[in-house]
């Protein structure tokens, strides 16, 4: 029996989860923001608030953790770039200028290819942080990326803390 064979799936599974349940909780916010619901009737509109409202509910009830591993160097690195997330956060809600700028230097940096101007600081903290950790920065990123230009996702949800 190979062991690493059954236990490689126990780590990324739940993370799918936990994409899968954030996906579904973002499209719920999509249909009860839509235009289309001010079409409808009132009776029409308390029923689809309150199916929406179960939805929510049952989806938050889900409650998924994978822990990841660190020594205590990898601690200190992801606690950083926690702290550069929310000022990120900050200055995404407060329109500083040049966030745009330094999200792009960042997501550069995260990346194999690395076309465009890099952030050597940010890379020094992130080449510290674990193997996990450096992925869900990029994927948090790129997702703060998308709601700078798009505006369609919520800047809280996206910088919510890491497990």
């Amino acid at each position: 029996m190979n062991w690493k064979n059954k236990l490689n799936p126990l780590g990324t599974q739940p993370k799918k989860l936990q994409e899968d349940k954030q996906e579904i909780l973002e499209k719920i916010n999509k249909v009860s923001e839509s235009q289309a619901i001010s079409d409808l009737t009132e009776e029409k509109k308390d029923e689809l608030e309150l199916y929406i409202d179960r939805l929510c509910k049952r989806c938050i009830t889900v409650e998924l953790s994978v822990i990841t591993v660190r020594s205590t160097h990898q601690e200190k690195a992801i606690l950083k770039i926690k702290d550069i997330l929310k000022k990120l956060k900050a200055d995404i809600q407060s329109d500083t200028p040049g966030t745009r700028e330094k999200i792009t230097r960042y997501l550069n940096t995260c990346t194999t290819d690395g076309d465009g101007t890099l952030d050597y600081h940010f890379q020094a903290i992130l080449l510290d942080c674990a193997a996990e950790d450096q992925k869900e920065v990029k994927k948090r990123l790129q997702a703060l990326w998308s709601a700078l230009v798009h505006s369609e996702k919520s800047v809280d949800e996206l910088c919510k803390e890491f497990s």
